[in-house]
């Protein structure tokens, strides 16, 4: 190929001459980045100077204005009152009715004759003076020797039976006399729930030739061989409970490394001779218990165990214990002569 002057010089070389370039580019840019490198670092030596040369300037006080603080307190202690009068009411605001006592028709308050069936309404009883405002009646604390004047003798105990003055006031007790009280089961207070062991198991059971049913029942080492309707004893020890039934029943459940397996979950029903409380005995249970729980009457001091199913006598008066929850330290009672029930709490 022929060649033309200095252009074939330049082809010839054109590789070598783009590595030149290169180079010096790379040159420049190493150049640039140094000296950007250089230009930041200044920039933020100068940056950090001006941050570390700033003081804080102390804040001007503008002065707290009270009045607004005391007209809102004012306000809150005494709120406006929009008075009721009752000529100047609204268009949309009705007067104040009753019901008729014969033919319960709306009638005015004040109105002494029903116009709608002529029937006399009662009289309006006149208010009843409590000066000091605690909540008895003036001619009821003159009665019983208080002050009408004094609002703190509501919380007093003049008979010392545990009740306040205003209580036995309510419940139209004499307040100067200890045996004229409320009902005193209100004072009852649950003061633990615990689980009691009974030491009674059941082990096994085996069917008779007659068809009856005998189980052996296990008390600290002592085996009985009851049958049903019979007493849990022997001729030397007596366990105080007596064999009721006994139910046989299994049940399919799953098992990690068989499948499914049958579990026997028979019980006998016993009962207590004490206090006529029933049970259920699973076999082989070896945590066979009942919920106990303690009552404390606070006035004077003393305590009743009660279960569940069971009955307790509280100052001549008989009541029967619906239940008894250990989770939220609580008993159910009810009156045996009235019915009421009653919760108790701590």
């Amino acid at each position: 190929m022929a060649k033309i002057g200095n252009q074939s010089v330049f082809i010839e070389q054109y590789d070598k001459v783009l590595a030149v370039v290169v180079l010096v580019s790379l040159l420049f840019s190493l150049l640039w980045l140094t000296s950007s490198q250089e230009r930041r670092q200044q920039e933020e030596k100068a940056y950090q100077a001006a941050l570390n040369a700033l003081t804080p300037r102390p804040l001007e006080g503008t002065g707290f204005d009270m009045g607004v603080y005391s007209n809102a307190l004012q306000q809150l202690v005494q709120p406006k009152q929009i008075a009721l009068d009752a000529p100047d009411q609204g268009l949309f605001v009705p007067d104040r009715r009753v019901w008729c006592v014969r033919c319960s028709k709306p009638i005015p308050y004040a109105a002494e004759i029903c116009p709608f069936c002529t029937e006399e309404q009662p009289k309006l009883a006149a208010p009843v003076p409590d000066t000091d405002g605690d909540g008895m009646f003036d001619i009821w604390e003159r009665q019983y020797g208080f002050d009408p004047f004094d609002p703190n003798d509501a919380d007093g105990d003049a008979d010392g039976d545990g009740f306040t003055n205003v209580e036995e006031f309510l419940a139209k007790t004499d307040p100067r006399e200890a045996q004229s009280h409320p009902p005193i089961d209100v004072l009852l207070r649950v003061k633990e729930v615990t689980a009691k062991r009974i030491e009674l198991a059941l082990r096994g059971k085996s069917r008779m030739p007659d068809g009856q049913v005998q189980c052996q029942f296990v008390q600290q080492g002592r085996s009985f061989f009851i049958r049903e309707g019979e007493a849990i004893s022997n001729d030397f020890y007596n366990t105080g409970f007596v064999f009721v039934a006994f139910t046989e029943n299994y049940e399919k459940r799953a098992h990690p490394t068989l499948g499914e397996v049958t579990v026997e979950t028979s019980f006998a029903t016993i009962k207590r001779l004490a206090d006529e409380q029933m049970f259920r005995l699973q076999m082989n249970d070896e945590a066979f218990s009942e919920t106990v729980a303690e009552l404390v009457l606070p006035v004077d001091g003393s305590t009743y165990a009660v279960v569940a199913g069971g009955t307790f006598t509280l100052r001549n008066e008989r009541y029967n214990v619906i239940s008894v929850d250990s989770k939220t330290q609580t008993v159910v009672i009810e009156s045996a002569s009235t019915r009421k029930r009653l919760t108790l709490g701590r």
